[in-house]
């Protein structure tokens, strides 16, 4: 797999910076995987694919769990793969198992915010804080 400015190996060491501060901005899918196990084997290409596809709206966090056994005893894994969604610091949601690319699409897409909702969040900041010529513009220029 060639290796994307999305998709991330983390440890016990980097899991605080990869996941809970980028997971402030943009949702972070962990993704709980090991070498023996074959449903992992099976997801990981679907979840490479989709780290691409969305193109930087989320990241995605492996964590080899035989390798990070304390990282996945803190979160309480139980079966492989287990997924989780961390976004603005918390789990969102999870799955467990090998389940399908179209599960995996729906529960990133509850979660990730669209260019439009910026803009429009953007907007409304700006005119919260009596600049309503620059709320203007960012709504005129969307």
């Amino acid at each position: 797999m060639s290796e994307s400015p999305y998709i991330h190996n983390v440890s016990m060491q980097n899991f605080q910076n990869l996941v809970l501060e980028n997971s402030i901005n943009k949702p972070v899918l962990v993704d709980f995987w090991a070498d023996w196990c074959q449903p992992c084997q099976t997801i990981m290409p679907m979840l490479a694919k989709l780290a691409e596809e969305y193109d930087g709206k989320f990241e995605l966090a492996k964590v080899n769990a035989d390798q990070e056994q304390e990282l996945a005893a803190h979160f309480g894994i139980k079966s492989l793969p287990t997924m989780k969604l961390f976004y603005q610091g918390q789990i969102v949601d999870e799955r467990t198992g090998a389940v399908p690319e179209s599960d995996v699409r729906a529960m990133l897409d509850k979660h990730i915010v669209s260019e439009s909702d910026q803009l429009l969040q953007a907007a409304m900041m700006a005119y919260q804080q009596g600049h309503t010529k620059e709320a203007l513009e960012v709504l005129n220029n969307a």
